[in-house]
């Protein structure tokens, strides 16, 4: 297995020291080999050192993973946190539940005893493990100036496409109940960058935040080594040919957005949703490479290269 790590780079003079972010996000956890590779991820991360972890969403494939395969997140979550801060945001598949045979009625009440069971887990991993709860206005303060917020869109219906296609007047609503202080860098992990976006281009206003962290959109399908180009093959929301897959990018106003690759391409919930075709899809991920982002503040020096 191939990881590679994406190193971006940004300088704030509201950060007086060099600080290091790991965004991981997609790992879409299913207790299958590919979720084995975890490991691999921790055994660098440990050597990369970060001041800070950012899980940003579609941690786990669905909510039934998050519930049965508690022992096992809870060994994953817990060295993460040990090696440093670690905050979590929320995706689709964290928020939903795939069950056959029930009813829409049916499926609300089941999916939120499932939230309700996954998040009071995730509150008891660790105090240095941070799980950002959709609905949260909080803000977590960090000594070096820096604050961390999180949003995920969860509706009285349930998630459908929520952080997916979430709309900025409702983003900002939640925005405009967290105690921003902008004099510190106001980090928001989001896990789509989908809405920050209109026509290819990066939207002015996207709330008063130094940096926003995101994923979702598995590097639109394309291969680590042809990341250069400036389009991908699929994005999330199907479009074809999306621009803006992977990679940091600023607005006008100053607000930073990393869009990291993720961990896996292509989300097992393909084979439940495709069948024989799902799984061909799934057995792809065999030939991408798993892959996370760093990104420095106020150090412009390049440390890290490709890992195996």
């Amino acid at each position: 297995m191939k990881i590679y790590v994406n190193e971006r780079f940004l300088n704030s003079q509201k950060v007086d020291r060099k600080f290091k972010i790991v965004n991981l996000t997609d790992i879409h956890f299913r207790g299958d080999k590919f979720s084995k590779d975890i490991k691999d991820v921790i055994g660098m991360l440990e050597r990369i050192k970060p001041d800070m972890i950012s899980l940003t969403g579609d941690f786990i494939d669905s909510l039934e993973y998050g519930v049965n395969y508690q022992r096992e997140l809870q060994e994953y979550f817990y060295y993460l946190a040990d090696i440093s801060p670690t905050f979590m945001s929320f995706g689709s598949h964290d928020l939903e539940l795939f069950l056959a045979n029930k009813s829409r009625e049916e499926m609300k009440i089941e999916r939120e005893k499932y939230q309700k069971e996954y998040f009071a887990f995730l509150k008891s991993i660790s105090k240095n493990f941070y799980p950002i709860i959709p609905g949260s206005s909080e803000r977590i303060d960090l000594g070096e100036n820096i604050s961390v917020m999180g949003y995920s869109y969860l509706d009285d219906e349930g998630p459908d496409m929520e952080c997916i296609h979430a709309d900025i007047t409702h983003m900002k609503k939640q925005f405009d109940a967290m105690n921003i202080d902008n004099d510190r860098f106001n980090i928001l992990l989001c896990h789509s960058p989908l809405v920050f976006f209109d026509r290819g281009k990066m939207i002015d206003d996207c709330g008063n935040f130094d940096l926003i962290l995101s994923g979702h959109n598995h590097a639109a399908m394309i291969p680590h080594c042809l990341e250069f180009l400036p389009f991908g093959i699929l994005g999330p929301d199907k479009s074809i040919l999306p621009r803006h897959s992977v990679g940091l990018y600023q607005n006008a106003q100053g607000t930073n957005i990393d869009i990291s690759p993720g961990f896996l391409k292509v989300p097992g919930i393909v084979m439940e949703d495709l069948k024989a075709l799902g799984a061909w899809l799934y057995w792809f991920n065999n030939l991408y490479s798993r892959e996370m982002d760093v990104i420095n503040i106020n150090d412009d020096v390049k440390k890290i290269k490709k890992m195996d």
